[in-house]
């Protein structure tokens, strides 16, 4: 049991093991080839872009501005991000036991959240038009952003 402890301690403190680059069945490595004259940039955008919700931070500082610009009477503020599509998403509510308001939704793209509904464009126009990352997505919403979609998509989360 000692020497267990012992050689899982080595490998915690850098007596690491020797990882060997992994090969596929047919015997060559699993690591691409990179092409030395080809130009970085170019060989970054020939992949896809996968979208990902929200940093959770972000999440915390859209939710902060509702508390700290008192949108609702009673502090009870939830925020929750989505991927729907090719976007990401963040609704925000409030939940009382008279029920729950209408939702707010915004789109998270790098780093600003976009007002896509009437609730959270009033926002964005009213009490958070100061706010440095806060802004309203342009009129008409693009076809890929369907508003009904989103509404179903987060009563099923609650």
């Amino acid at each position: 049991m000692l020497k267990l402890l012992v050689v899982v301690a080595s490998l915690f403190i850098g007596g690491g093991m020797a990882m060997e680059e992994p090969r596929g069945a047919d015997g060559f490595s699993a690591v691409a080839a990179v092409d030395p004259g080809a130009n970085p940039e170019a060989q970054l955008d020939e992949e896809p872009q996968e979208v990902s919700e929200a940093p959770a931070y972000r999440v915390d500082d859209l939710t902060f501005l509702y508390l700290t610009h008192e949108v609702y009477l009673e502090p009870y503020v939830s925020c929750r991000p989505k991927v729907l599509g090719e976007r990401s998403y963040v609704a925000c509510w409030n939940e009382t036991y008279s029920g729950r308001s209408p939702l707010n939704f915004w789109e998270y793209d790098g780093g600003d959240f976009l007002a896509l509904n009437d609730p959270a464009r009033v926002l964005a126009e009213g009490k958070f038009a100061s706010e440095r990352h806060i802004g309203e997505a342009p009129l008409p919403l693009p076809l890929d952003i369907d508003l009904d979609q989103l509404e179903r998509a987060y009563s099923l989360m609650m």
